[in-house]
């Protein structure tokens, strides 16, 4: 039996991390409607499935009904822990990704706008080229988000220090940037958006280490602070 629930184990902690809370979640879910009951006889442990598992053999015991309201009890703390950790803290950390990404789009259009101002087109060139610019961004920024949410989601920033968490924001940051610069050097194409590659790099790589940069740095510091938070939501959770 042991054997089975080791390589049961090892297959689990093999799956993608939101496979894993998406099946964790769906067991709570079984065992709290019914659909899934968790019955301990002479053999161990068995589960049954839609009520097939025969009445436990002791529930006529004095004890059994304040035993079910203590496992009713558990059961729900640890579905509002699992839904704090893998689903509140996640939202509230995304939404303020998502909030800072629309604040550093804001900044790169209005510094490529203000160098294409510089330019002598038409109007409709102008325009032309700062709504495929706006298109790349956009591609840009939400392969960043998506790069972030992978990290988010391991919700470990709060166990760091604070030396361990100056060296996750550098890093982070890097990487972030290297990320929307490949996006963009891949879509970027001068005869659509008139400017030199190289000479928009270099204005934005100026705007990054200026402004940019540093509203990456308080975000990631909100974010630690969510994750504190909910980490202290959690602890109430478990001593009540």
């Amino acid at each position: 039996m042991w054997a089975n629930i080791i390589k049961l184990i090892t297959l689990f902690s093999q799956l993608p991390e939101t496979v894993q809370v998406l099946m964790i979640l769906a067991v709570l879910w079984g065992i709290k409607t019914g659909v899934i009951s968790i019955v301990r006889n002479k053999m161990g442990i068995s589960f049954s499935f839609f009520g097939t598992q025969k009445p436990l053999e002791h529930s006529a015991c004095r004890n059994y009904e304040s035993f079910k309201l203590e496992l009713g009890k558990e059961r729900s703390k640890g579905e509002r822990v699992m839904s704090v950790k893998y689903i509140d803290t996640v939202y509230d950390q995304m939404s303020l990704v998502r909030t800072t990404a629309s604040e550093v789009n804001d900044k790169l259009s209005d510094r490529y706008a203000e160098l294409l101002a510089k330019q002598e087109l038409t109007e409709q060139q102008r325009v032309d080229a700062l709504e495929i610019y706006q298109m790349i961004l956009d591609g840009a920024l939400d392969d960043a988000c998506g790069f972030l949410r992978k990290w988010i989601k391991r919700n470990h920033l709060s166990d760091m220090d604070d030396v361990q968490y100056q060296e996750y924001i550098v890093k982070r940051t890097n990487e972030a940037q290297k990320l929307i610069k490949k996006y963009i050097d891949r879509k970027y194409l001068k005869s659509q958006l008139v400017l030199d590659r190289k000479d928009l790099y270099d204005h934005n790589m100026e705007l990054f280490h200026t402004e940019i940069k540093e509203k990456l740095a308080g975000m990631f510091i909100q974010i630690r602070h969510i994750a504190e938070e909910s980490g202290k939501k959690i602890d109430l959770i478990m001593q009540e």
